[in-house]
């Protein structure tokens, strides 16, 4: 069983060497955190100016992550599908031989897969404000300054996963930027909703 589940693992390993997959499946982490969290940043924020119970906070905020999961599913399956295909066919124009079965089919296959499930799964970590703003109210706190406070922390911890290559002033400049996002979002629900008709 242990050899198997090895064999198994160094496989997914190669392929993910040979698709390059890394960089794909890091953008798609990104890019799912990022969404879930912005969402459900504004959600609390508006339904906390807005006076409505933490109940359809809870609600508005798991159904938001909801569409936003099955949406990131369907762009990630038809966007990688036909990206990765299409690098597919230019390599075979330039070795004159078809790659269909091979390991390269296989790796990029796994690649798809991969990124499917990563920006499907990645806006579920936009939970965590909202099980903090849920958990506070129901032991009789306001989790609405904690709940932003730890979203922003997600997307300064965003941004620097994202240009780590280019050493720590870049990460540290994406960070920001990315704060900045969630900054804005703040600002623009309080323009909206926290203005009296």
């Amino acid at each position: 069983m242990t050899r198997w589940v090895r064999k198994i693992f160094r496989k997914l390993m190669d392929y993910y060497e040979i698709a390059n997959t890394k960089p794909i499946l890091r953008r798609y982490v990104i890019l799912g955190v990022f969404d879930g969290i912005l969402i459900v940043l504004t959600i609390i924020l508006a339904t906390w100016i807005k006076k409505l119970e933490p109940e359809i906070t809870w609600t508005s905020g798991v159904s938001g992550i909801i569409g936003i999961s099955i949406a990131s599913l369907w762009n990630t399956i038809q966007a990688e599908w036909h990206e990765r295909y299409a690098e597919l066919k230019r390599i075979e124009r330039y070795i004159l031989r078809s790659l269909r079965g091979t390991l390269y089919e296989k790796a990029y296959l796994a690649s798809i897969i991969l990124s499917t499930i990563a920006h499907t799964l990645s806006p579920l970590v936009g939970l965590v404000p909202l099980i903090i703003y849920k958990t506070l109210y129901d032991v009789g706190m306001d989790g609405l300054v904690p709940s932003i406070i730890v979203s922003l922390i997600i997307l300064l911890l965003l941004g620097l996963m994202y240009r780590r290559e280019l050493g720590t002033l870049h990460s540290i400049k994406s960070g920001i930027f990315m704060m900045i996002a969630g900054l804005l979002a703040v600002t623009i629900t309080l323009i909206i909703f926290g203005t009296k008709p």
